[in-house]
């Protein structure tokens, strides 16, 4: 009896720590005209059991370590357990000494469909994937992973941008959707822009300004706002040089609003050259940029 006690709590502890993700799933079903909607909820209530209770990285987190993201999934049509659907992923970051969540990744997925009945087991394995719900999940566990790690060590997120590409790998034989061709901002470009070398840099600027940048910039902010500065603006030759660069998409469109508070207001610091920079970068935020006031 008591060796039966001590497994019941060895496994209970095992899943209070292997858990991956503190993740909020919301699915949308307000474009379907239908009177009942539980399926709906029952796949919301699914999807967020299954993804917070998995464990992604087989790596062991207290509930503070855990990664807090959002997904909007939004329901398109519906017809006999088939879904298509658009997925919106928000991924976040704790700033050490502070309140502050750091937005890391702000991904809209576009192409998202999937076979789902309702109570019926989810089950991941990324070399045997059965459902393209399960996939399209599972990819963007890896790719939450991938990022969160790199914002805490230099390089720290390549063994889950490796585990992504596996999925994108498996998932191309087996479901619709992931085989995009000329999609430059495709789950499968977006994977493959991080596995490639010549985008070090990017990942690199990842660690910078969050870890050695951000996570300071409560202590003393006259010393590592021009520090942030000069993170942003040295991603300037590799855009440059790699102009269609999926990154710098999924960047600006996470980072744009946090740039604008950081540069607009606190200490006196002269943001024209960072803005200049940004105007060549991302001119489609040009108005944006023209908030850096001092």
């Amino acid at each position: 009896m008591k060796v039966l006690v001590s497994l019941y709590l060895c496994l209970m502890t095992w899943s209070i720590w292997a858990q991956d993700f503190n993740a909020q799933i919301q699915v949308d079903a307000s474009r379907i005209d239908m009177s009942n909607k539980q399926v709906f909820a029952a796949l919301q209530n699914d999807l967020t059991s299954w993804f917070n209770a998995t464990s992604f990285s087989g790596k062991r987190r207290t509930e503070s370590e855990k990664i807090r993201v959002r997904f909007y999934l939004n329901i398109l049509t519906y017809q006999d357990d088939f879904f298509t659907a658009t997925l919106q992923m928000q991924l976040g970051r704790p700033i050490f000494g502070t309140s502050y969540e750091s937005p890391l990744l702000s991904v809209m997925d576009q192409e998202v469909s999937f076979a789902y009945e309702p109570f019926s087991p989810l089950v991941w394995s990324k070399n045997n994937l059965q459902n393209n719900l399960v996939a399209v999940f599972g990819y963007y566990a890896y790719l939450a992973l991938g990022v969160d790690a790199d914002t805490f060590a230099p390089m720290a997120g390549t063994p889950y941008f490796v585990s992504a590409q596996q999925v994108v790998n498996t998932a191309q034989s087996a479901f619709p959707g992931w085989n995009d061709g000329s999609n430059t901002y495709s789950r499968s470009a977006i994977t493959q822009a991080f596995n490639t070398p010549a985008n070090k840099p990017f990942r690199t600027f990842l660690y910078q300004y969050h870890l050695q940048g951000l996570d300071q910039l409560a202590v003393d902010p006259e010393k590592y706002l021009p520090f942030l500065a000069e993170q942003i603006s040295s991603l300037k030759s590799l855009l440059l040089s790699r102009p269609q660069n999926p990154l710098f998409v999924l960047l600006f469109d996470a980072k744009s609003d946090e740039w604008v508070q950081l540069f607009s207001q606190g200490p006196s610091f002269d943001a024209q050259k960072l803005k200049a920079d940004l105007d060549l970068m991302a001119p489609m935020f040009a108005q944006k940029w023209r908030l850096f006031t001092r």
